[in-house]
């Protein structure tokens, strides 16, 4: 797999996953602001990685054999 990686700017999607994942690992949050709880709390920003290449490898088919996916 290969692309790139963004910071995440500020908002509904940077504040919906900071959210969703304070719910996955149950993390209490206080008030509604969920994204600056999770830049004050972990000391860390969002980022996503968006891929350009995408392999799908198969050992079935040969030792180490790979096909690219068409995104």
């Amino acid at each position: 797999m290969s692309g790139v990686i963004h910071s995440q700017k500020p908002g509904i999607r940077s504040a919906g996953a900071a959210g969703a994942y304070a719910r996955r690992f149950g993390i209490p949050v206080p008030g509604a602001d969920f994204l600056t709880f999770f830049q004050n709390a972990f000391h860390a920003r969002l980022y996503a990685f968006l891929p350009d290449q995408v392999y799908h490898m198969d050992n079935r088919k040969g030792f180490g054999n790979r096909e690219i996916i068409q995104l």
